[in-house]
């Protein structure tokens, strides 16, 4: 590394602080605050939302956070999570941070807080903080060895240089997020405003409540899926995971509508062929059926097939005539989200969504016409979101690759 070394802590405008204990019953009105949920879902800190707390006069002078502030975890339940490191971007507001964090504030006239969190996501400022973590009964992260911690100090204005180059991916990456987040949004919208509301194209205006507009019907999920079945685990479980090779689709990548790649694991050909009964098509939608994540449910991206799922994840697969965003859409939708739920919490299997229940999953299916004009609609905007996808997963590896040359100096900038 051709940059001077210095500790950590002698970039520090203050001391480390660790953030407020609040037990969740007095939680609801006040300030907003950061907990591990947050920290560990997104590097940026900005106006997602929070919990709210509240605080008092003291507590707001010295347990808020300010732009360009880095939030350490303190704890993790695995070892690699010890130290995971967020930016506070834009704050709309007060916002406050909890007792499992840790906030470092460094002297802006000597460090670039950008240039030190991408240094904490390279593997030498990972590696520095492992180096310190330790293991007392879960992992743990002391803040007072995070000041002592050698890392890399070029000039502050070469700190920008690099933050600059490496936020510009980001940006770019973010800037995709939210148009994502947008054709998503239209879609979500649309199908309310068809399907919920009933106010689709030639929709009448005299229907009760519990009528349905002429040639719609109501079907189990049966009849209207050529197949419906989850996963298993492979030979070996995690042991048998590999770097690359085909993937195998787990809970941790399932959320309502979006696919995660983050935890997405991977098996050889051998242990693929054995999982070959629940291998994904193109426009499978994939349901999570067990745990925490039960009922969220999102379409497997097509850059994945022929990927696998595991004994936690549901393929369905819409039947010849039945529009596959329609079948997402319709589970995902308010009201029958809460009837997946009610299953789940009653259920007396480890799969609390098991086969037969969703087998009998009633769907409300529109005519025709109004069916095929939603798929199109949809089938665009999803089509949208898959080549913005495939994108910031391009760009987010081109910037780790250059991570840590900029990191050691290798590129000058």
């Amino acid at each position: 590394m051709r940059f001077e070394v210095n500790t950590f802590g002698s970039l520090y405008a203050e001391p480390v602080r660790n953030g407020l204990t609040r037990p969740t019953a007095v939680r609801g009105e006040g300030y907003r605050m950061v907990n591990m949920g947050e920290l560990f879902a997104y590097d940026h800190i900005a106006d997602q939302p929070m919990e709210r707390v509240q605080l008092n006069h003291r507590e707001l002078q010295v347990a808020t956070l300010e732009q360009g502030d880095l939030l350490f975890a303190r704890s993790s339940l695995t070892p690699e999570g010890v130290g995971k490191c967020s930016i506070v971007a834009s704050l709309p507001e007060v916002t406050t941070f909890e007792s499992h964090l840790i906030r470092a504030r460094l002297d802006r006239s000597r460090a670039d807080s950008r240039f030190y969190f991408y240094f904490f996501h390279s593997y030498y400022g990972k590696a520095a903080v492992q180096s310190i973590a330790k293991q007392v009964g879960a992992a743990g992260l002391p803040g007072s060895k995070l000041a002592g911690l050698m890392v890399p100090r070029p000039a502050t204005a070469e700190q920008t240089r690099i933050a600059d180059v490496l936020a510009a991916y980001d940006d770019l990456i973010d800037n995709n997020r939210r148009r994502i987040k947008l054709l998503e949004d239209a879609v979500r919208l649309l199908f309310d405003e068809w399907f919920v509301r009933l106010r689709f194209p030639g929709a009448l205006t005299n229907l009760s409540p519990d009528e349905l507009p002429p040639e719609w019907r109501r079907e189990p999920l049966g009849k209207l899926t050529s197949k419906l079945g989850s996963g298993a685990t492979p030979r070996g479980g995690e042991a048998s995971y590999i770097e690359d090779g085909i993937a195998l689709i787990r809970s941790q990548n399932v959320y309502d509508y979006e696919f995660f790649d983050d935890g997405l694991a991977f098996i050889d050909q051998d242990q693929a062929a054995r999982l070959d009964g629940v291998t994904v098509e193109a426009h499978d939608v994939l349901l999570n059926i067990t745990g925490a994540s039960v009922g969220r449910c999102c379409m497997v991206p097509r850059r994945l097939v022929p990927a696998r799922v595991n004994q936690h994840v549901m393929i369905i697969r819409a039947a010849s005539g039945m529009d596959p965003h329609y079948l997402l859409c319709a589970i995902n939708s308010d009201e029958r989200k809460r009837q997946l739920l009610s299953y789940a919490q009653t259920g007396s299997t480890r799969e609390a969504l098991t086969k037969d229940l969703m087998l009998a999953f009633e769907v409300v299916v529109p005519d025709t016409s109004t069916l095929a004009a939603f798929g199109q609609y949809a089938c665009d905007a999803f089509s949208q979101r898959e080549v913005l996808s495939t994108l910031n997963i391009k760009l987010r590896t081109a910037r780790d690759l250059l991570l840590p040359r900029l990191m050691s100096g290798e590129i000058e900038v």
